[in-house]
């Protein structure tokens, strides 16, 4: 399996399972961060790897528990230009000891005009490593439904777009609208 098949697999497990974080409409930004924390530690538990918060200021980090190697580091953000001045940047930034990790940033909401400045930080600045975004986009906070699905790896990147919707009993859900759009001729 490839980077870009790893991480698209991680996003299309986040879309699918994210019923299962139960959270509610009445849910506070924290619980959503916890919750979507949790889930990714869970599943790096459940591939084999030890999950860790807060190691080298990044949220949430998987270790290779031999080695000790990490393995991915993610980001969970909820404010949209916070996580262009400050979080994608210390997501991105080169680490020396760990030169060949996963990334992998989940925010919790941009408006539809961030997109263009998240993708030219990530670009820019990801330095050629595999990488996830996950974005909640909408004009405001409680209307975010969309979800950008982004994944780059070498020359490729892929893209795929999902919605938020509220069941009966007010608890979110998550499924994909379309296919993956893959390309991998180099421009990002």
């Amino acid at each position: 399996m490839t980077d870009l098949e790893f991480l698209k697999r991680l996003c299309e497990g986040y879309v699918r399972c994210y019923r299962t974080l139960n959270l509610r409409t009445d849910a506070k930004w924290e619980d959503l961060t916890g919750r979507e924390l949790d889930f990714f530690a869970r599943l790096g538990e459940s591939l084999g790897f030890a999950a860790r918060y807060e190691v080298e200021r990044k949220d949430l980090t998987w270790h290779d528990v031999d080695s000790g190697a990490v393995v991915l580091y993610m980001e969970r953000e909820s404010n949209a230009g916070k996580a262009l001045r400050e979080t994608l940047p210390r997501l991105c930034r080169p680490n020396p000891g760990a030169p060949g990790c996963y990334l992998v940033a989940v925010l919790g909401w941009v408006r539809p005009a961030d997109l263009a400045s998240i993708r030219q930080v990530l670009v820019a600045q990801r330095a050629g490593r595999a990488l996830a975004l996950l974005a909640w986009v909408g004009p405001n906070a409680d209307a975010a439904r969309q979800i950008e699905a982004w994944v780059f790896s070498g020359a490729g990147h892929a893209r795929r777009e999902a919605v938020g919707v509220i069941d009966a009993d007010r608890y979110w859900f998550a499924h994909f609208v379309g296919p993956w759009e893959t390309s991998q001729n180099g421009n990002e």
